[in-house]
């Protein structure tokens, strides 16, 4: 029979690395973005629209990708709570996509003054996060030796 191990280390990891990547979105969300700009006064616009961060109004807090990447961090340690992951699975996809809606814009906007660690920062959070989803969460396997014979 298993002793269980093996599902034991498989769930340390992956709240390890929940862990890890919660960490990587909310302190990315507190770090430079862009320029001297830090994520939580980049406005959630500057997501979909050429904003440059480094010249427009800075946002109020509850208006920022800062924010955003808080509350994903949040959500990502709260899908611990499930044993499949998908909940771990879509917050991290969500901070990928943000942090990538957000390089882009930023890269399109001219003269822009370059990506700060607090993106990539969030970004990596957001991909450790949605590895982290995908381990430990399967059921352990039965071997042919934990089989009883029909007669016992």
């Amino acid at each position: 029979m298993s002793d269980g191990t093996t599902t034991g280390r498989a769930v340390a990891v992956r709240i390890l690395l929940t862990a890890l990547g919660a960490t990587g979105l909310i302190i990315g969300a507190f770090q430079k973005w862009a320029g001297h700009v830090t994520g939580q006064r980049v406005h959630l616009k500057a997501l979909f629209k050429e904003i440059d961060p480094a010249t427009s109004v800075p946002a109020r807090f509850l208006h920022s990708a800062g924010l955003l990447m808080v509350v994903l961090g949040l959500i990502a340690l709260a899908g611990l709570a499930f044993r499949t992951g998908w909940v771990t699975r879509v917050a991290g996809a969500l901070g990928v996509i943000a942090a990538a809606l957000f390089l882009v814009q930023l890269y399109r906007t001219k003269g822009h003054p370059g990506a700060g660690p607090g993106a990539w920062v969030c970004l990596g959070g957001s991909l450790v996060a949605v590895l982290a989803s995908f381990v430990g969460t399967g059921r352990e396997a039965v071997t042919g030796s934990d089989e009883r014979p029909a007669g016992d």
